[in-house]
């Protein structure tokens, strides 16, 4: 009887924990405030894999960005675009209630909408690097 008592404590104790550690973590991705930044694309790598016979190319490209006091990686699941080396883009620069930044960059693939522009923000102040 005690060895059940005490086996549904432990349970019961360990499912408030994760919920709690649930919650926690998911508060902790919450954006608090959004600033649109310009940074500069200063580096890409790709890899482009010929599909076939047509001629089209499947692949990953790998873009480094940077903005005024740090710099970000960003992964898109395609080879062709209109970016280069050196080209200045908008990036949503989100403050996490964590304290984290996390960074969206106006890249999309062809016919797809960036993470940037999938924020719909309708605030006009940016800065510069």
């Amino acid at each position: 009887m005690k060895k059940t008592v005490a086996l549904s404590l432990v349970v019961v104790a360990l499912v408030v924990v994760s919920i709690g550690y649930y919650e926690y973590t998911a508060y902790a991705q919450t954006p608090v405030q959004t600033t649109v930044v310009t940074g500069k694309i200063t580096g890409i790598q790709s890899s482009g894999i010929p599909k076939g016979a047509n001629g089209a190319t499947t692949g990953a490209t790998y873009f480094t960005i940077s903005l005024n006091s740090t710099s970000f990686s960003y992964l898109m699941p395609c080879v062709t675009f209109p970016y280069y080396s050196g080209m200045s883009i908008k990036v949503a620069d989100q403050l996490l209630s964590s304290g984290a930044h996390q960074y969206l960059p106006d890249l999309a693939c062809k016919g797809s909408v960036s993470p940037f522009k999938a924020l719909h923000l309708t605030q006009t102040s940016t800065s510069s690097t």
